[in-house]
């Protein structure tokens, strides 16, 4: 049993070095959205127009949803919208279901239960005063904005982009200064990979306990 709980630890010890280094977030895809949008992730169907979403949404348990109070000035988060208005929001390009508006002087945390290494999410009428702020244990990881995404971002509302950011964090905040608007649909994140390493463990231990109870032989299933 020790030699098996030796082992575990150089995987984990392994992947945990591989990632250390990557923690800097960045822009790693923007692919122009050509087509109807296919839901996925978390895409607020089912919530009340207007609404302020908080709390954990259909889509993905780990991600908890709260509004980020910027400096000086508390903040509602984004609003769930379905359609435009001028000045406002725009519906992104492409686009026909439920996406959450977020309107100047506000801002949306997405915090979630362990390390991510993967952000994505579809971003319509990008502007380069759009931030997409990532941390990491409270620490700050990488400031981004629009111009990180296309540059220039001029906000051109007949297109969108499914933008996906790597590196390492648990905390997403969304913004767009003092001016409207950001507007978001379908986010997602990928754990990273040691935290895959330690699901994996963690099955292969329930899975040998499993097999010792039921009587098998140690020696069928010795690592060295």
């Amino acid at each position: 049993m020790r030699k098996i709980n030796l082992a575990v630890a150089a995987v984990v010890a392994s992947f945990s070095m591989g990632t250390a280094a990557d923690a800097a977030v960045v822009v790693s895809s923007a692919v122009l959205q050509a087509a109807p949008v296919t839901s996925s992730g978390v895409t607020f169907e089912g919530l009340t127009i207007g609404a302020n979403p908080t709390g954990v949404l259909a889509g993905d348990p780990t991600a908890t949803f709260s509004p980020a109070p910027l400096i000086g000035s508390p903040s509602a988060g984004g609003t769930v919208q379905n359609t435009s208005l001028s000045g406002q929001y725009a519906q992104p390009a492409f686009d026909t279901t439920n996406y959450l508006a977020i309107q100047a002087g506000n801002s949306q945390a997405i915090t979630y239960s362990n390390q991510r290494s993967q952000f994505s999410l579809l971003v319509g009428s990008i502007d380069g005063y759009n931030t997409f702020d990532f941390y990491l244990n409270g620490v700050l990881q990488s400031s981004l904005n629009g111009d990180n995404i296309i540059a220039p971002a001029s906000g051109n509302q007949l297109l969108s982009y499914y933008v996906t950011f790597t590196g390492l964090f648990d905390q997403v905040v969304l913004g767009t200064g003092s001016t409207n608007a950001l507007e978001i649909d379908n986010i997602s994140a990928v754990p990273e990979p040691s935290t895959w390493a330690m699901m994996i463990l963690g099955f292969f231990g329930l899975g040998f306990m499993t097999y010792r109870r039921r009587g098998g032989s140690q020696a069928a299933i010795r690592l060295a």
